[in-house]
């Protein structure tokens, strides 16, 4: 009969057990400067564009008329803010 020998197996296979290996994948990643949480199901912008933007829309809360040019900034600014150029927003 052959002899028995109890030798332990690493539960993990013998594989490094790093802390990266044992944390879950991501659930929050920055695209184009806007945070996608798919947890919590939301967007978040970063501080400063958050106020950017806060900003303006006050310049335009009061306007009861505007030209062309400023109607098209509203598309092209927050996109500039991004990194985008025109042509990448273009509707």
């Amino acid at each position: 009969m052959a002899s028995h020998h109890d030798e332990s197996v690493p539960v993990n296979g013998g594989t490094d057990s790093s802390s990266q290996d044992r944390e879950g994948p991501a659930t929050t990643i920055t695209f184009l400067g806007i945070e996608m949480d798919t947890i919590a199901g939301e967007l978040r912008l970063p501080q400063d564009k958050l106020q950017r933007l806060q900003g303006l829309l006050q310049q335009w809360e009061n306007k009861k008329c505007c030209t062309r040019m400023e109607l098209e900034s509203l598309k092209t600014t927050p996109a500039k803010w991004c990194g985008l150029d025109d042509h990448s927003c273009a509707a």
